[in-house]
Protein backbone atom coordinates (compact mmCIF):
# COMPACT_ATOMS: atom_id res chain seq x y z
CA UNK A 1 0.00 0.00 0.00
CA UNK A 2 1.51 3.59 -1.13
CA UNK A 3 1.81 5.59 2.24
CA UNK A 4 4.30 8.14 0.82
CA UNK A 5 5.42 10.73 -2.02
CA UNK A 6 8.18 11.52 -2.22
CA UNK A 7 8.52 14.82 -4.34
CA UNK A 8 11.93 14.84 -6.41
CA UNK A 9 14.01 16.95 -8.57
CA UNK A 10 15.40 13.53 -11.42
CA UNK A 11 18.95 14.42 -10.76
CA UNK A 12 21.65 11.93 -9.77
CA UNK A 13 21.78 12.05 -5.97
CA UNK A 14 17.84 11.86 -5.79
CA UNK A 15 17.10 9.16 -7.93
CA UNK A 16 20.06 7.38 -6.53
CA UNK A 17 18.53 7.72 -2.91
CA UNK A 18 15.50 5.96 -4.24
CA UNK A 19 17.55 2.92 -5.89
CA UNK A 20 19.46 3.07 -2.66
CA UNK A 21 16.32 1.70 -0.44
CA UNK A 22 15.59 -1.38 0.91
CA UNK A 23 13.37 -3.36 -1.45
CA UNK A 24 10.54 -3.54 1.15
CA UNK A 25 10.19 -0.11 1.31
CA UNK A 26 9.69 0.57 -2.19
CA UNK A 27 6.11 -0.79 -1.95
CA UNK A 28 5.10 2.24 0.49
CA UNK A 29 6.14 4.72 -2.27
CA UNK A 30 5.49 6.26 -5.10
CA UNK A 31 7.77 8.98 -6.19
CA UNK A 32 6.66 11.89 -7.78
CA UNK A 33 9.67 13.37 -10.46
CA UNK A 34 9.87 16.77 -11.89
CA UNK A 35 12.52 17.73 -14.72
CA UNK A 36 15.03 19.30 -13.50
CA UNK A 37 14.72 22.78 -14.36
CA UNK A 38 17.42 24.44 -17.09
CA UNK A 39 18.51 28.03 -18.44
CA UNK A 40 17.54 27.82 -22.17
CA UNK A 41 16.63 24.21 -22.30
CA UNK A 42 17.12 22.95 -26.19
CA UNK A 43 14.88 20.49 -28.03
CA UNK A 44 18.57 18.43 -28.30
CA UNK A 45 19.75 19.23 -24.67
CA UNK A 46 16.27 17.37 -23.87
CA UNK A 47 15.62 14.68 -25.72
CA UNK A 48 19.05 13.71 -24.48
CA UNK A 49 17.81 14.21 -20.67
CA UNK A 50 14.80 12.12 -21.69
CA UNK A 51 17.29 9.40 -22.93
CA UNK A 52 19.34 9.25 -19.61
CA UNK A 53 16.46 9.64 -17.53
CA UNK A 54 14.93 6.10 -19.32
CA UNK A 55 18.23 4.61 -18.51
CA UNK A 56 18.24 5.67 -14.83
CA UNK A 57 14.91 4.71 -14.14
CA UNK A 58 15.69 0.75 -15.45
CA UNK A 59 18.64 0.88 -13.34
CA UNK A 60 17.38 2.26 -10.64
CA UNK A 61 13.88 1.94 -10.14
CA UNK A 62 12.63 -2.00 -11.22
CA UNK A 63 11.34 -2.36 -7.53
CA UNK A 64 8.91 0.41 -7.84
CA UNK A 65 5.04 -0.16 -9.05
CA UNK A 66 3.96 3.49 -10.02
CA UNK A 67 5.56 6.52 -10.00
CA UNK A 68 4.98 10.12 -11.35
CA UNK A 69 6.38 12.50 -14.16
CA UNK A 70 6.24 15.96 -14.57
CA UNK A 71 7.26 18.54 -16.62
CA UNK A 72 6.41 21.96 -14.35
CA UNK A 73 9.54 23.58 -14.62
CA UNK A 74 9.94 23.49 -18.48
CA UNK A 75 8.24 25.47 -20.94
CA UNK A 76 5.31 24.00 -22.33
CA UNK A 77 5.77 25.87 -25.78
CA UNK A 78 9.00 23.69 -26.14
CA UNK A 79 8.37 21.41 -29.02
CA UNK A 80 10.63 18.47 -30.08
CA UNK A 81 10.43 18.26 -33.60
CA UNK A 82 6.90 19.22 -34.02
CA UNK A 83 6.02 17.24 -30.69
CA UNK A 84 5.04 18.88 -27.32
CA UNK A 85 7.85 18.01 -24.71
CA UNK A 86 5.83 16.36 -22.18
CA UNK A 87 3.82 14.21 -25.29
CA UNK A 88 7.69 12.97 -26.26
CA UNK A 89 8.87 12.23 -22.64
CA UNK A 90 5.98 10.22 -21.47
CA UNK A 91 6.41 8.15 -25.00
CA UNK A 92 9.89 7.31 -24.18
CA UNK A 93 9.55 6.33 -20.88
CA UNK A 94 6.20 4.49 -22.07
CA UNK A 95 7.72 1.39 -20.59
CA UNK A 96 8.11 2.70 -16.97
CA UNK A 97 4.75 2.55 -14.71
CA UNK A 98 4.59 6.30 -15.21
CA UNK A 99 1.33 8.09 -14.01
CA UNK A 100 1.17 11.23 -15.87
CA UNK A 101 0.54 14.15 -14.27
CA UNK A 102 -2.00 17.02 -15.89
CA UNK A 103 -3.00 20.81 -14.22
CA UNK A 104 -5.14 23.86 -14.46
CA UNK A 105 -2.10 26.20 -15.13
CA UNK A 106 -1.05 24.15 -18.33
CA UNK A 107 -1.55 24.70 -22.08
CA UNK A 108 -4.47 23.13 -23.75
CA UNK A 109 -1.22 21.80 -26.48
CA UNK A 110 -0.06 19.62 -23.81
CA UNK A 111 -3.48 18.49 -22.22
CA UNK A 112 -4.53 17.51 -25.43
CA UNK A 113 -1.21 15.85 -25.79
CA UNK A 114 -2.49 13.70 -22.84
CA UNK A 115 -5.61 12.77 -24.21
CA UNK A 116 -3.62 11.48 -27.56
CA UNK A 117 -1.28 9.76 -25.83
CA UNK A 118 -4.08 7.40 -23.73
CA UNK A 119 -6.40 7.33 -26.85
CA UNK A 120 -3.33 5.68 -28.82
CA UNK A 121 -2.71 3.33 -25.62
CA UNK A 122 1.29 5.09 -25.21
CA UNK A 123 0.10 5.73 -21.89
CA UNK A 124 -0.95 2.58 -20.10
CA UNK A 125 -1.59 3.81 -16.44
CA UNK A 126 -5.30 3.67 -15.72
CA UNK A 127 -4.42 6.45 -13.22
CA UNK A 128 -3.78 10.24 -13.97
CA UNK A 129 -2.62 13.33 -11.42
CA UNK A 130 -4.10 16.56 -11.23
CA UNK A 131 -2.19 19.24 -9.77
CA UNK A 132 -2.79 22.03 -7.98
CA UNK A 133 -0.75 24.48 -6.29
CA UNK A 134 -2.12 27.07 -3.46
CA UNK A 135 -3.12 29.70 -5.66
CA UNK A 136 -5.38 27.44 -7.23
CA UNK A 137 -7.54 25.80 -4.77
CA UNK A 138 -8.40 28.55 -2.86
CA UNK A 139 -11.67 28.60 -4.42
CA UNK A 140 -13.19 25.55 -6.12
CA UNK A 141 -15.26 28.29 -8.48
CA UNK A 142 -12.47 30.48 -9.20
CA UNK A 143 -10.77 27.29 -11.17
CA UNK A 144 -13.97 25.70 -12.49
CA UNK A 145 -13.89 26.78 -16.32
CA UNK A 146 -9.94 25.65 -15.57
CA UNK A 147 -10.81 22.17 -14.02
CA UNK A 148 -14.07 21.66 -16.77
CA UNK A 149 -11.09 22.13 -19.59
CA UNK A 150 -9.22 19.49 -18.63
CA UNK A 151 -11.94 16.91 -16.98
CA UNK A 152 -12.44 15.04 -20.59
CA UNK A 153 -8.97 14.31 -20.33
CA UNK A 154 -9.60 13.04 -16.85
CA UNK A 155 -12.26 10.60 -17.50
CA UNK A 156 -10.56 8.51 -20.12
CA UNK A 157 -8.54 7.32 -17.26
CA UNK A 158 -10.23 4.96 -13.82
CA UNK A 159 -9.20 7.58 -11.26
CA UNK A 160 -8.09 10.54 -10.74
CA UNK A 161 -4.45 11.01 -7.76
CA UNK A 162 -5.28 14.84 -7.17
CA UNK A 163 -2.63 16.60 -5.56
CA UNK A 164 -2.30 19.91 -4.03
CA UNK A 165 1.03 21.30 -4.03
CA UNK A 166 2.06 23.62 -1.15
CA UNK A 167 5.77 24.36 -2.34
CA UNK A 168 7.37 25.92 0.15
CA UNK A 169 4.92 26.71 2.59
CA UNK A 170 4.75 29.76 4.99
CA UNK A 171 0.74 30.61 5.36
CA UNK A 172 -1.59 29.52 8.01
CA UNK A 173 -1.46 25.87 8.50
CA UNK A 174 -5.88 26.14 9.53
CA UNK A 175 -6.68 28.22 6.61
CA UNK A 176 -4.69 26.03 3.87
CA UNK A 177 -5.92 23.45 5.67
CA UNK A 178 -9.57 23.84 5.13
CA UNK A 179 -8.87 25.34 1.82
CA UNK A 180 -7.48 21.81 1.03
CA UNK A 181 -10.52 19.95 2.68
CA UNK A 182 -13.07 21.82 0.67
CA UNK A 183 -11.60 22.07 -2.72
CA UNK A 184 -11.32 17.87 -2.30
CA UNK A 185 -14.79 17.71 -1.28
CA UNK A 186 -15.99 18.99 -4.21
CA UNK A 187 -13.59 17.77 -6.96
CA UNK A 188 -14.15 13.97 -5.44
CA UNK A 189 -17.75 14.72 -5.83
CA UNK A 190 -17.15 15.23 -9.58
CA UNK A 191 -14.71 12.79 -10.58
CA UNK A 192 -13.79 9.10 -9.19
CA UNK A 193 -10.53 10.09 -7.22
CA UNK A 194 -7.93 7.44 -6.48
CA UNK A 195 -5.94 9.40 -3.65
CA UNK A 196 -5.77 12.69 -2.23
CA UNK A 197 -2.16 13.48 -1.96
CA UNK A 198 -1.36 16.70 0.22
CA UNK A 199 2.62 17.72 -0.50
CA UNK A 200 5.05 20.80 0.82
CA UNK A 201 8.07 22.05 2.42
CA UNK A 202 9.34 24.09 4.52
CA UNK A 203 13.16 24.07 3.34
CA UNK A 204 13.68 27.87 1.45
CA UNK A 205 16.05 27.67 -1.93
CA UNK A 206 19.33 29.39 0.42
CA UNK A 207 20.50 27.74 3.53
CA UNK A 208 21.35 30.97 4.28
CA UNK A 209 17.86 31.87 5.24
CA UNK A 210 17.54 29.31 7.75
CA UNK A 211 21.11 29.83 9.48
CA UNK A 212 24.36 31.23 9.59
CA UNK A 213 27.98 29.26 8.84
CA UNK A 214 29.31 27.64 11.30
CA UNK A 215 26.33 26.64 13.08
CA UNK A 216 23.16 24.41 13.61
CA UNK A 217 19.45 24.74 14.44
CA UNK A 218 16.34 23.04 14.04
CA UNK A 219 12.89 24.02 11.95
CA UNK A 220 9.35 22.67 12.37
CA UNK A 221 8.03 21.51 9.27
CA UNK A 222 4.96 23.39 8.31
CA UNK A 223 3.84 20.83 5.78
CA UNK A 224 3.03 18.66 8.71
CA UNK A 225 0.81 21.09 10.51
CA UNK A 226 -1.28 21.49 6.99
CA UNK A 227 -1.75 17.74 6.66
CA UNK A 228 -2.54 17.20 9.92
CA UNK A 229 -5.24 19.60 9.78
CA UNK A 230 -6.38 18.42 6.73
CA UNK A 231 -6.18 14.54 7.88
CA UNK A 232 -8.87 15.60 10.67
CA UNK A 233 -12.03 16.86 8.26
CA UNK A 234 -10.49 14.48 5.26
CA UNK A 235 -13.17 11.74 5.73
CA UNK A 236 -14.80 11.64 1.89
CA UNK A 237 -11.16 10.01 0.40
CA UNK A 238 -7.88 8.41 1.07
CA UNK A 239 -5.56 10.85 1.88
CA UNK A 240 -1.77 10.47 1.35
CA UNK A 241 1.18 12.60 2.88
CA UNK A 242 3.87 13.96 0.37
CA UNK A 243 6.58 15.96 0.99
CA UNK A 244 9.99 17.04 -0.97
CA UNK A 245 12.07 15.31 1.34
CA UNK A 246 15.29 17.53 2.41
CA UNK A 247 15.74 19.07 -0.70
CA UNK A 248 14.02 22.78 -1.40
CA UNK A 249 11.20 22.81 -3.94
CA UNK A 250 12.43 25.96 -5.36
CA UNK A 251 16.38 25.11 -5.26
CA UNK A 252 18.41 25.06 -8.52
CA UNK A 253 21.59 24.50 -9.57
CA UNK A 254 23.32 28.10 -9.91
CA UNK A 255 24.52 28.87 -13.18
CA UNK A 256 27.96 29.64 -12.04
CA UNK A 257 31.27 27.59 -13.23
CA UNK A 258 32.52 25.06 -11.03
CA UNK A 259 35.56 26.82 -9.71
CA UNK A 260 33.13 29.86 -8.41
CA UNK A 261 30.65 27.50 -7.05
CA UNK A 262 33.09 25.99 -4.26
CA UNK A 263 33.82 29.43 -3.69
CA UNK A 264 30.09 30.21 -2.64
CA UNK A 265 29.02 26.98 -1.39
CA UNK A 266 28.68 25.66 1.99
CA UNK A 267 28.55 22.24 3.62
CA UNK A 268 25.95 21.17 5.07
CA UNK A 269 23.39 18.11 6.20
CA UNK A 270 19.64 18.28 6.95
CA UNK A 271 18.18 15.10 8.71
CA UNK A 272 14.68 14.66 9.31
CA UNK A 273 13.60 14.13 13.39
CA UNK A 274 10.04 14.22 14.22
CA UNK A 275 7.69 17.23 13.41
CA UNK A 276 10.88 18.89 12.62
CA UNK A 277 14.20 19.36 10.51
CA UNK A 278 17.82 19.14 11.74
CA UNK A 279 19.94 21.65 10.07
CA UNK A 280 24.08 22.08 10.54
CA UNK A 281 26.24 24.04 8.43
CA UNK A 282 29.96 24.24 7.74
CA UNK A 283 32.05 26.90 5.67
CA UNK A 284 33.05 27.34 2.26
CA UNK A 285 33.13 23.73 1.01
CA UNK A 286 36.57 24.93 -1.27
CA UNK A 287 39.79 23.55 -0.41
CA UNK A 288 37.74 21.81 3.22
CA UNK A 289 35.77 18.48 2.26
CA UNK A 290 36.83 17.60 5.57
CA UNK A 291 34.73 19.19 7.01
CA UNK A 292 31.92 16.91 6.42
CA UNK A 293 33.03 14.38 8.59
CA UNK A 294 33.22 16.66 11.50
CA UNK A 295 29.93 17.70 10.79
CA UNK A 296 28.68 14.22 10.60
CA UNK A 297 30.28 13.66 13.77
CA UNK A 298 28.13 16.34 15.68
CA UNK A 299 24.98 15.12 14.37
CA UNK A 300 25.73 10.99 14.84
CA UNK A 301 26.60 12.26 18.64
CA UNK A 302 22.72 13.74 18.90
CA UNK A 303 20.35 11.70 20.83
CA UNK A 304 18.15 11.83 17.71
CA UNK A 305 20.12 10.71 15.24
CA UNK A 306 18.70 6.89 14.56
CA UNK A 307 21.57 5.02 14.07
CA UNK A 308 23.36 3.09 11.10
CA UNK A 309 21.28 0.22 10.94
CA UNK A 310 18.13 2.24 10.25
CA UNK A 311 18.55 3.07 6.77
CA UNK A 312 21.68 3.22 4.08
CA UNK A 313 21.58 6.79 4.69
CA UNK A 314 21.93 6.89 8.19
CA UNK A 315 24.94 4.18 7.99
CA UNK A 316 26.63 6.54 5.53
CA UNK A 317 26.60 9.29 7.89
CA UNK A 318 27.90 6.98 10.48
CA UNK A 319 30.93 5.66 8.61
CA UNK A 320 31.75 9.91 7.57
CA UNK A 321 31.49 10.48 11.49
CA UNK A 322 34.40 8.11 11.95
CA UNK A 323 36.42 9.75 9.03
CA UNK A 324 35.63 6.75 6.91
CA UNK A 325 35.93 6.81 2.99
CA UNK A 326 36.42 9.70 0.39
CA UNK A 327 35.62 13.04 0.81
CA UNK A 328 31.94 14.31 0.63
CA UNK A 329 31.12 17.26 -1.06
CA UNK A 330 27.65 19.01 -1.98
CA UNK A 331 26.20 16.67 -4.25
CA UNK A 332 27.30 13.64 -2.70
CA UNK A 333 25.40 14.09 0.30
CA UNK A 334 22.25 14.23 -1.38
CA UNK A 335 21.69 10.53 -1.64
CA UNK A 336 22.10 9.19 1.79
CA UNK A 337 20.20 12.37 3.28
CA UNK A 338 17.44 11.96 1.06
CA UNK A 339 17.48 8.18 1.92
CA UNK A 340 17.18 8.74 5.42
CA UNK A 341 14.81 11.19 5.22
CA UNK A 342 12.64 8.38 2.96
CA UNK A 343 13.35 5.86 5.35
CA UNK A 344 12.31 7.66 8.39
CA UNK A 345 9.06 8.78 6.63
CA UNK A 346 8.41 5.63 5.39
CA UNK A 347 8.51 4.02 9.50
CA UNK A 348 6.10 6.57 10.46
CA UNK A 349 3.47 7.01 7.86
CA UNK A 350 0.47 6.08 7.58
CA UNK A 351 0.19 8.91 11.14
Amino acid sequence: MITYVPFLKFKGGEVNAIGSMDPAALAHIAPFFDMPKKKDLTAAEFKETVKRMAGAITRHMGGLTELYFDNYDISDNLLIGAEQNYAYLLRKLGNNPIIPVLGIDRTKARIDAVAKLKDDGVIKSAWVALRITEDDFESYAAVQDELDEVGPVLTRFNAVDLVFDLRIFKGNPEKTGKAIVAFSEKFCAEYDVRRVIVTGSSIPASISDVLKVKSECSIDRAELAVFDRVRSKHAHATLVFGDYTVISPDYSDVDLPPEIMQNVTTSKFIYTLKGRHFFIRGERVRGNYEQYFELAKRLCAKAFYRGPAFSWGDNYLNEKSQGLGSNCGPSTVVKPTVNAHIAYMISVLPF
